[in-house]
């Protein structure tokens, strides 16, 4: 019976570990917001984008992520990239021809409204590329820094963008993008164009380390390049973060990058500042008014929770934290270790009661 009853609580103790360690069955859950803490006294909602990421722009910690190394279309985000290469390429002041090139972008993408042999600085084209989102601007820029990288060369068109193609790609693997490809500078669709949220951030946190950048993406508003071939006008960011007209205008924002294509769905790159908290959000595949809804709902939980904690896990995922898992495996295990402790000391003195007991009825006989 004693032995019986050891091995009842031997089996017990076994099956209780390893239930601790099993994870629960979730089907059935009801999906819980992403945030847990409220921000200005509401619950934050679920994003809309497909992923997401909010990261520390001056440590690169992540302070809150959802399919952060999902691959997604980053649309015209990628002239976060294109802007990068013309920065440390080039030279601000340079003056550059617009040629050809401005021909290859697709009727139905974005322009700046550049001309064939207008003539301006790259410091204007980058203007031109990230307020307006010109692909007539990142073609020119890509021409203009894949001949340049190559001089003595007479490179074609063409072969000018291939070699600007191949600098993007390295260049996002220098940073730590290891998980996206680029084929074009403009982020027009192409299936073997992609990246993820999170490559995206390290991307756009190289980016923003140019005070020249800095101060393009939070320029609302920019007169274009006048001259022979260009009549004067506005440049208008795309980014209604900074719109102060707009109804998702946000004061503390300071950039960075618009995309939206029928297969990327809404993106934004996003910064803000406030006080010594810099923040980089990125939102992909979202919807037209989600696509703000989500980096201001990021922007503003990385303010609350400023400075970064450890970040939630992607949605949908049904796994405990393994710290979570050890921890309470941990506790289960000495809670039946002293059961089973307790179990041995009150078998002990039960036989020794009865070796006793036996004892003196030997003696009495």
């Amino acid at each position: 019976m004693k032995r019986i009853l050891s091995s009842i609580l031997l089996i017990s103790m076994v099956t209780m570990i390893f239930l601790s360690a099993w994870p629960p069955d979730m089907t059935a859950a009801e999906p819980q917001p992403p945030f847990a803490d409220s921000v200005s006294g509401q619950l934050l909602p679920l994003l809309q984008a497909r992923g997401a990421i909010l990261v520390d722009a001056d440590t690169g910690k992540t302070i809150f992520s959802v399919n952060e190394q999902e691959r997604l279309y980053p649309a015209s985000t990628t002239k976060i990239l294109t802007a990068l290469l013309a920065i440390e390429q080039g030279d601000l002041d340079e003056r550059v021809t617009v040629g050809d090139e401005i021909y290859l972008a697709p009727a139905d993408s974005s322009k700046a409204g550049l001309m064939k042999g207008q003539v301006l600085s790259l410091k204007n084209l980058v203007y031109a590329l990230m307020l307006p989102s010109g692909n007539d601007a990142a073609l020119t820029i890509a021409v203009h820094i894949g001949r340049k990288t190559r001089p003595g060369e007479a490179l074609s068109i063409q072969q000018a963008l291939n070699g600007f193609i191949e600098m993007m790609n390295q260049r996002a693997q220098q940073l730590g993008a290891v998980h996206s490809h680029f084929s074009n500078p403009d982020g027009y669709h192409d299936d073997k164009h992609f990246s993820t949220p999170a490559d995206m951030a390290m991307i756009a946190r190289q980016a923003m380390l140019s005070p020249f950048l800095r101060q393009v993406v939070s320029t609302s508003i920019y007169p274009t390049a006048s001259g022979q071939h260009a009549a004067s006008g506005t440049w208008v960011n795309t980014n209604e973060l900074l719109r102060t007209n707009d109804p998702f205008f946000m004061q503390e924002a300071t950039g960075i990058k618009t995309g939206h294509t029928r297969e990327a769905g809404y993106c934004l790159v996003s910064s803000a500042t406030r006080g010594d908290a810099h923040l980089l959000a990125v939102v992909l595949n979202s919807t037209p008014t989600g696509v703000y809804t989500d980096s201001i709902h990021l922007l503003k939980y990385g303010f609350v929770h400023y400075p970064p904690h450890t970040p939630l896990p992607p949605e949908g995922d049904l796994d405990y934290p393994y710290a979570e898992k050890a921890s309470t495996i941990y506790i289960i295990v000495l809670l039946c270790a002293g059961i089973y402790a307790a179990t041995r000391v009150i078998e002990a003195r039960v036989r020794h009661r009865e070796k006793a007991t036996v004892g003196q009825e030997f003696t009495s006989a």
